[in-house]
């Protein structure tokens, strides 16, 4: 798994200057992510916070020798394409 999938920045949705992270969810696989890119999309998602890995898991480190946190994120529910695919 890359640092990237570990901390759910991979995908993200672009809004003029700001940048969301969004994280696939059961609902809404990685895959079905990586097929909308470009499109334009309505989503709804789950606003997840900043969350520091548990105890159990395994984790990438920083520069620190400390473990990464997964940013905030917002973890997708549903993607409907407003335009042709």
């Amino acid at each position: 798994m890359s640092v990237e999938a570990y901390r759910h920045v991979e995908f993200s949705l672009q809004t003029g200057e700001q940048k969301l992270a969004l994280a696939p969810s059961e609902a809404v696989p990685a895959a079905q992510l990586v097929d909308a890119a470009g499109a334009r999309l309505e989503i709804c998602c789950v606003w997840r916070p900043t969350a520091e890995p548990q105890p159990t898991e395994s984790y990438p480190l920083g520069p620190d020798g400390k473990a990464l946190a997964r940013p905030a994120r917002c973890e997708v529910q549903s993607l409907v394409r407003l335009d042709s695919p």
